[in-house]
């Protein structure tokens, strides 16, 4: 639990508004998603390597070594979720999403680029962090091995910070229309 606590709580506090304004504050906030960015990718990396499995309250485990079927299966599936995620990444702008795009404006002397966004797109980034709830949903329950501890904490700070509106929902529905009718 107390690994879940870290990763909840940099996710959350640098999502934060206040965190937002002291970066503001500190004329660094052209840095502010790259730092997100970095501490996040920390915070994953201390609770991949330090997770230690309790197995009396496993939900389930697969073995998908010795069936061939199985171990195509999940990784089919992992392989489509994660394209999918990543499409949601080029599609949201991922150069924006790492915190790149804002680092090079900042140098290159051209306005922030979330100053150029419509105030609907910057609405929706607002109550959307990442380009697919679903995506994340699925590779995280569609693994071979899984416990309750975390299979349920991370749900359910997943379904309480991702508050996406009807108006969120047009305005997405409306950009992949855009982005499709683009590419074909």
């Amino acid at each position: 639990m107390f690994l879940l606590s870290i990763f909840i709580l940099q996710h959350s506090l640098m999502a934060n508004d206040f965190i937002k304004h002291l970066f503001c504050k500190l004329q660094i906030d052209y840095m502010e998603r790259s730092i997100y960015n970095v501490t996040s990718a920390m915070a994953l990396h201390l609770l991949f390597n330090k997770w230690q499995i309790i197995s009396s309250i496993i939900l389930w485990k697969v073995n998908i070594i010795s069936n061939n079927v199985l171990w195509f299966i999940f990784t089919a599936l992992h392989v489509l979720v994660w394209s999918i995620i990543y499409s949601g990444c080029l599609m949201m702008d991922i150069s924006e999403l790492a915190g790149i795009k804002q680092v090079y404006y900042k140098f290159s002397f051209r306005p922030s680029p979330m100053q150029m966004k419509s105030k609907k797109l910057l609405r929706y980034y607002s109550h959307m962090r990442h380009p697919s709830f679903i995506g994340f949903l699925i590779i995280l329950w569609i693994y071979p091995y899984m416990t309750l501890l975390l299979a349920s904490i991370l749900t359910i700070y997943m379904a309480l910070m991702w508050m996406i509106d009807k108006e969120d929902y047009n305005y997405h529905v409306n950009f992949v229309n855009r982005k499709q009718k683009e590419l074909f």
